[in-house]
């Protein structure tokens, strides 16, 4: 079983591979990647101005939010929303660039970026953008939860107002903190609860659609439905990744494969299941090859390394009071 510290890792850099691995298919029609990649994309590839092994904004928005817990030791959201401000002017070139962006992230990204407060800023739209970023929430909360759901809704709400938006936060982060200190074999049913539970504190829609999966699970990999990580709507692109996490829980490889094979909103799907499947099994069950490839490997693992750190210190202090 992988300790704690190599669950943080994985998470961290689970993102970031499941999101680069599908990077080059996301927005192609499921025949398109079967046409392009056999249907599984198995190894990083060039898309417009990304290089292979490059990650999209999903992961560069969930790297901000674990830099700000590292440097703050906590979930502090005026930090958060300063570093999403920056970033959204932070130019068209370079590693700060910003890349593939949703419409509702990057409207309130610039509203912050224009000073308006935090709790202001958010759009009323329904997109994935918050749930893909919060599995370092998950991770900060992993040893005490008391505050796990109202910082996974902080941290979602500076950008994003509706319900099922932040309702995929609460998910994503539950289901971080369950998989990061699992000490018992995953049981898909108790794991799709936790994680529809956290769901329906927000949106009963959204928790439904989760609880749902249990069929897709006994449904031939062959037959998954069109609908499965297609849209951009967190309705969709959550449900997808608890379907593609679950169907290989003990694959890093296979998982993120799925999820990437998805195609549609594919990143958005995969970077959930790979930080999902990094939780679960470790850095060290993450492939080499995938591992060499990606961007920015000894920065994410240092990421991981320090929520960590905050949140181990976080759960002493509390244990000691």
């Amino acid at each position: 079983m992988p300790s704690s510290l190599d669950r943080f890792r994985g998470c961290v850099v689970g993102c970031a591979v499941g999101d680069a691995l599908a990077m080059p298919v996301e927005g192609l029609a499921p025949q398109d990647v079967a046409e392009r990649f056999g249907g599984c994309v198995r190894d990083y590839h060039r898309s417009d101005a990304l290089g292979p092994g490059q990650y999209t904004d999903d992961t560069q928005m969930t790297v901000l939010l674990a830099e700000s817990i590292v440097h703050t030791g906590c979930l502090d959201v005026q930090d958060f929303a300063s570093r999403l401000g920056e970033w959204i002017l932070g130019g068209d070139s370079g590693e700060s660039r910003v890349r593939r962006v949703g419409r509702t992230t990057a409207a309130a990204a610039r509203r912050l970026a224009e000073g308006v407060d935090w709790t202001k800023a958010g759009e009323p739209g329904g997109g994935c953008e918050a749930a893909v970023r919060a599995a370092p929430v998950g991770l900060l909360h992993a040893f005490l939860r008391t505050r796990l759901l109202a910082d996974a809704r902080l941290s979602a709400v500076c950008t994003h107002t509706d319900k099922a938006a932040i309702g995929g936060a609460l998910a994503v982060a539950a289901g971080t903190a369950e998989l990061a200190l699992a000490a018992s074999p995953l049981t898909p049913a108790h794991f799709i609860n936790v994680v529809a539970s956290a769901a329906a504190e927000e949106s009963s829609e959204l928790a439904e659609a989760i609880i749902g999966v249990k069929d897709l699970l006994e449904t031939p990999e062959g037959r998954m439905p069109e609908w499965a990580g297609t849209g951009a709507e967190v309705r969709d692109v959550v449900p997808a990744a608890v379907c593609c996490f679950l169907r290989h829980p003990r694959s890093f490889e296979r998982a993120v494969e799925r999820a990437a094979a998805a195609a549609g909103a594919c990143c958005s799907v995969a970077a959930i299941t790979g930080a999902w499947a990094g939780a679960h099994l470790g850095l060290a069950r993450i492939p080499s090859r995938l591992l060499n490839g990606i961007e920015n490997l000894e920065g994410l693992v240092g990421l991981g390394e320090g929520v960590y750190r905050v949140a181990t210190s976080r759960g002493r202090e509390v244990s000691r009071v």
